[in-house]
């Protein structure tokens, strides 16, 4: 993956896409009906749910941190 990073950065390349199933999604949008894209997107490749486990930072280093960019 860096090593397309790299690749795209040294081409200007405006966007990169990566999986490869990334490209189908400005065709699936277009061609589907709003509700069953949404449906395809959230339930088959469950795009909608991938920061449901996601805890981030405790609740007391999160404050602090932000106590420390304010003074800054």
């Amino acid at each position: 993956m860096a090593d397309a990073i790299l690749n795209a950065v040294e081409k200007n390349r405006i966007m990169l896409r990566k999986p490869w199933i990334v490209h189908l999604i400005p065709l699936l949008r277009g061609l589907l009906p709003t509700r069953f894209f949404d449906v395809l997107v959230g339930k088959g490749f469950r795009a909608y749910s991938t920061m449901e486990h996601f805890t981030g930072r405790p609740v007391q280093k999160a404050a602090i941190h932000s106590e420390t960019n304010l003074k800054q």
